[in-house]
């Protein structure tokens, strides 16, 4: 094996490294590479058994895996492990490819997710970015939707900054959770990635339904519970599905702060295996306009 451990060294978070390995045949038989598997979804190895790859080494030969390693957020310490099973016409044999790395944060978060919520929207949440080393600017926010506004001090280098974000209502009801990009001027670590999330005033109770072998031609009944974050009162406004798979059946209003909704998935008499599925678009009357989407789904067997 070459090398015995590869190590890619000081990284950034986010980053890819290429790499590569070499098995060697030492010994007087054939052997065959049987299964290739890396333990970490981090690592994609380009080596495909079922793709004309070299898959039996006669005494001598040599194999070259590359692969990529794409590193995680979190900074540290890290070892890797691609494992390798052979078979020499007698034994089984399991090898390990060791690679390893240390994350560097060049620039930190506070928090990595910012978290709003509709009972309070007027909070305006912040996240601190301080540098390890180097003063930096912050250049811009990538916001996806429009649901969330940044204020940050723009043309000012410092070792760390405070961003502060403000919540629409509205939007934020409509887009609960998304995805933020800091682009800043710092040398190695120019942006960071951030995401929002929102504590809404109703949810569904499951928040989704899975049926599990659905019979062609046959409906299955179950129930949802529509419920207020404070357990106040509410007015349910319209129901739709998004096909004619599922259908509701009836609506109970519950003694505090919610909804009982019965509901059926029926299977379409011509339909083959896998699976089924639909949406309850759930609507309440309230100023927001606050819309549940309920997810349900069903493996026909």
């Amino acid at each position: 094996l070459e090398p015995s451990v590869l190590s890619f060294g000081a990284i950034n978070p986010e980053s890819k490294h290429p790499g590569e390995f070499t098995l060697t045949n030492a010994g007087t038989g054939d052997i065959e590479i049987t299964k290739i598997v890396p333990t970490c979804g981090c690592t994609l190895l380009k080596w495909n058994k079922n793709n004309d790859e070299k898959k039996m080494l006669t005494p001598g030969e040599s194999l070259k895996l590359p692969f990529t390693y794409t590193a995680k957020k979190k900074p540290g310490k890290k070892r890797k492990i691609i494992k390798v099973e052979t078979f020499d016409g007698k034994n089984h044999e399991t090898i390990s490819l060791i690679f390893t790395s240390e994350v560097i944060a060049y620039l930190t978060l506070s928090e990595s997710i910012v978290t709003f919520s509709l009972a309070t929207p007027d909070e305006k949440p912040t996240i601190t970015i301080t540098s390890n080393e180097k003063p930096f600017k912050i250049k811009n926010v990538f916001i996806a939707k429009k649901a969330v506004k940044c204020d940050f001090a723009k043309d000012i280098s410092a070792m760390s900054h405070t961003l502060t974000f403000k919540g629409d209502a509205k939007g934020l009801s409509k887009s609960p959770t998304g995805i933020m990009t800091v682009h800043t001027s710092h040398p190695i670590t120019n942006n960071l990635s951030l995401t929002y999330n929102t504590k809404l005033l109703y949810s569904a109770k499951p928040a989704k339904k899975y049926f599990s072998r659905i019979a062609t031609g046959k409906s299955v009944n179950a129930i949802t519970t529509i419920v207020s974050a404070d357990q106040s009162d509410f007015e349910l406004g319209e129901i739709t599905s998004t096909n004619k798979l599922v259908n509701v059946t009836s609506t109970e209003k519950l003694k505090r702060g919610g909804y009982k909704i019965k509901y059926t998935l029926t299977c379409p008499p011509d339909q083959k295996n896998g699976r089924i599925k639909g949406k309850l678009i759930i609507k309440i009357k309230d100023t927001l306009n606050s819309v549940i989407t309920f997810n349900i789904s069903g493996n026909v067997k």
